[in-house]
């Protein structure tokens, strides 16, 4: 919920997703103790399909990646952002990702950094002989 919290105090609504319910639940009494009643907290899988809500001016992954998924891209609204932590340890890179147009998007890499996968995300496919 800390992250949730931080993100809640800088805009409209907020959708925040969790894919365990007990993280969810948790994370409702503190939030409401500090005041973020924008925000709506859902038990989801994030990489299973499109969220409904969308799409989103914002979407902040904080979970790691190997490389960003399209399902994500599009969920996005034109001139919307993304911040995605993708790689594999210990070579992993923070981007921010603009949708640019209908079909386009602009990636910036902003820093190297190490972060744990998303639960239930693809692994890198390993080189075999």
């Amino acid at each position: 919920g800390y992250v949730t919290n931080c993100l809640s105090k800088l805009g409209g609504k907020l959708i925040s997703l969790d894919i365990h319910a007990q993280f969810t639940e948790q994370a409702r009494e503190p939030l409401q103790a500090q005041g973020c009643v924008n925000v709506e907290l859902r038990t989801a899988d994030g990489l299973e399909g499109t969220i409904q809500g969308g799409p989103f001016d914002v979407i902040a992954v904080t979970g790691s990646l190997i490389e960003i998924p399209e399902l994500l891209k599009n969920q996005l609204a034109v001139g919307g952002r993304m911040f995605l932590v993708t790689g594999a340890a210990p070579a992993m890179e923070a981007n921010l990702i603009t949708r640019v147009g209908d079909s386009a998007w602009r990636v910036e890499g902003l820093f190297e950094t190490e972060l744990q996968p998303l639960v239930n995300a693809p692994e890198k496919d390993l080189f075999e002989f």
